[in-house]
């Protein structure tokens, strides 16, 4: 005698050949329902394997209820049922067409439905939290994160300072240029910053501190910082002149120039 869902057997009383009304032969088996995959199909009183694409379905195998990873549910206008197509490579995963990708093979990011070769655009970097191309912080000219401090090297107006590419207008006595990475100094504004060897607060000639901010030959500049200026003094002895004073012993000592006090 055949097990109680069984309509008939062989060799077995579990080795079902047909299933009772309500049960489904698979695999010399009568199920309730059938596994993940296959279908009941009621002709035959038997499990019927799903479309290769298909994860689900009903009725036929290929009308499908839902795909396997790599196919997207299509409706199939021709026979009026839903179909499984393959997503095109490099989608792993997709939806309503075959390049209209959800998820990506290895080696690609998704951006805005597509998959591109994890490759990014100039002054992107791949964010791998997000999976996605991350534009670079406006400070840098190429980068590797998200921000001043992953720079490659700086945009026009920045340049690196205590390891952050940061604005020229921000760092005292110092404006932008037109070459990238770089700032200038401005000469004249008592900073002594940067390239600068001395500057004394004015674009004068011949007072020690040249007009480009540098030491002029006979001078040292002394005190200068990002915050004072330099004071120049000439370093060549004065010529001095015994004058007699009134025919006599005495003399007067005259010096060609004014020396600074002794410190």
């Amino acid at each position: 005698m055949c097990i109680r869902d069984s309509r008939s057997c062989s060799g077995s009383p579990s080795n079902c050949s047909s299933c009772a009304d309500g049960f489904y032969l698979s695999d010399n088996e009568c199920l309730r329902i059938c596994p993940s995959g296959f279908f009941a199909y009621d002709a035959s009183g038997s499990c019927v394997k799903c479309g290769a694409l298909c994860l689900t379905c009903f009725i036929s195998p290929n009308n499908c209820l839902s795909c396997r990873t790599g196919a997207y549910l299509y409706f199939d206008t021709s026979t009026g049922s839903q179909i499984c197509k393959s997503c095109t490579f490099p989608c792993s995963s997709c939806i309503n067409s075959p390049t209209n990708c959800i998820s990506c093979a290895s080696g690609y990011f998704l951006r805005e439905g597509m998959c591109i070769k994890r490759q990014c655009p100039y002054n992107f970097f791949f964010d791998v939290s997000s999976s996605s191309c991350v534009i670079c912080d406006p400070a840098c000219d190429g980068c590797y994160g998200k921000d001043d401090a992953s720079c490659i090297s700086c945009a026009v107006g920045h340049q690196t300072t205590q390891g952050r590419c940061q604005a020229c207008s921000s760092l005292p006595g110092m404006i932008s240029t037109n070459q990238p990475g770089r700032c200038q100094p401005i000469c004249g504004d008592s900073r002594r910053v940067g390239t600068e060897s001395c500057d004394d607060g004015n674009l004068i000639a011949s007072d020690g501190c040249s007009p480009q901010c540098t030491v002029e030959p006979g001078y040292r500049c002394d005190g200068g910082n990002s915050t004072s200026r330099d004071r120049c003094f000439s370093i060549i002895g004065p010529t001095v002149f015994l004058v007699p004073a009134d025919n006599s012993t005495t003399f007067t000592l005259i010096f060609n120039k004014k020396m600074p006090p002794c410190t």
